[in-house]
């Protein structure tokens, strides 16, 4: 009886040693479950034609972690590029991570096209890095943007403005994109925005 006793004592130690390393291993930093934390569109973007983010909220419509997202209202009108930019102005040192990761919901009456990507402003030129390969979104499904934080010019653009971005990070942005199609005006939504390394990184809302 003993014996058993101490087997399952060792076991719920060692269950629980893996439960810290996992949470050492990911970092949420921005999940919208008490408001938007300082997001917004940037007045910058709401003053060019080519950015069609109209507003953004927190709301409880859809989330891929807790209750609430981010829902962003965009009007996409095809034709030509446009894009729906937010970000939040924040400095951060995520070089312990080697990928950020963001889920990106668009409705299931929402077309088919559409795609996002994770931005940084990062450095003390404040560089604009912009993934160079956007993520398509699915209608009805959450979709995760992962960004290897270390991929330098293979991921980013103008990586080598801020070769250590991962250490200054300024500002974090998502921008969702339509490249002359689909059409379309109405919300998508971001959750769960955290920094992680890849054996923390293998579940995803995809």
């Amino acid at each position: 009886m003993k014996s058993v006793l101490i087997v399952c004592v060792m076991v719920v130690l060692v269950m629980s040693m893996a439960n810290i390393g996992a949470a050492a291993d990911e970092k949420v930093l921005y999940d919208f479950e008490k408001g938007l934390g300082g997001w917004s569109i940037p007045e910058w973007a709401l003053k060019q034609a080519d950015q069609v983010a109209k507003g953004a909220i927190t709301s409880d419509a859809f989330a891929s972690s807790g209750t609430h997202s981010m829902e962003v209202v965009a009007d996409f009108p095809g034709s030509i590029w446009t894009g729906a930019y937010v970000e939040i102005m924040e400095y951060l040192d995520i070089s312990d991570y080697e990928e950020l990761l963001v889920d990106v919901y668009i409705p299931e009456d929402a077309p088919e096209g559409l795609k996002a990507r994770a931005i940084f402003t990062a450095g003390e030129n404040w560089s604009f890095l912009e993934m160079k390969k956007a993520v398509a979104l699915i209608p009805g499904q959450w979709r995760t943007v992962r960004a290897d934080l270390d991929g330098g010019g293979r991921v980013w653009k103008n990586s080598a403005s801020a070769p250590n971005m991962a250490s200054d990070v300024r500002k974090v942005g998502v921008r969702v994109e339509s490249n002359q199609k689909p059409t379309y005006k109405g919300p998508f939504y971001i959750d769960n925005i955290r920094a992680a390394n890849p054996e923390a990184a293998e579940v995803s809302v995809e």
